[in-house]
């Protein structure tokens, strides 16, 4: 079961052909991920129990087997790795930014891009990383000290405001607020949510703005 009036709308954008693989995507188990920290390399020898297939966009991406606990295990604590969807490993990627360089991650919590992009960035330059909300900024502080990275300064921001206190940088993410129809794997109670035309709008004006 999809949102009512969801299917039709994807239709229309994907064709029929694109859009039948859509339907046979949410059929398919979820794929629950994590990303190992070259700042805390496991112990010689060591390897994780609960990772299987390396995922191929992403060198220290691993998928995670269905059923298990990674986030329980003490390393996780320890910041050898952090959990992270494998789709969620690409954009930081992508975006390929340079040690040295003054990289902006407006919507950034709960962090697991912002990491990507200072391992990217090798722990030097300056990453602002950034979210409207100081509750989920916290989010943001407690995953990079965990994960040992010290180029990171976190500020709760507008995105879709200006504000003086960030520089002018060389790179932009910005993976603005959004539906979440795109988790429906991982969120699978909003399968029974009828879409909100007017909350639909609003955030096609936010993300506009950001």
């Amino acid at each position: 079961m999809l949102p009512q009036g969801f299917p039709e709308r994807m239709l229309h954008l994907l064709g029929e052909a694109e859009f039948a693989e859509f339907l046979a995507s949410y059929e398919r188990p979820r794929s629950a991920g994590l990303r190992l920290n070259p700042r805390k390399p496991l112990p010689d020898g060591a390897s994780l129990p609960f990772c299987e297939a390396q995922v191929p966009w992403e060198p220290n991406g691993y998928y995670v087997c269905e059923g298990s606990r990674p986030g329980l295990h003490p390393w996780h604590d320890a910041g050898a790795y952090y959990l992270q969807e494998p789709s969620a490993m690409a954009p930081a990627r992508l975006l390929d930014a340079q040690p040295g360089e003054r990289v902006l991650d407006l919507c950034a919590a709960p962090g697991g891009k912002t990491l990507l992009l200072a391992e990217e960035m090798q722990n030097t330059g300056t990453l602002y990383s950034c979210d409207a909300a100081e509750n989920r900024v916290q989010l943001i502080r407690t995953a990079v000290e965990r994960m040992g990275f010290t180029n990171v300064k976190t500020l709760c921001n507008d995105a879709t405001q200006t504000n003086p206190a960030l520089p002018q940088a060389d790179r932009i993410l910005a993976d603005v607020p959004c539906s979440g129809l795109g988790i429906l794997a991982k969120k699978p109670d909003l399968r029974y949510k009828k879409l909100d035309p007017a909350r639909q709008a609003e955030l096609l004006a936010t993300q506009a703005a950001i």
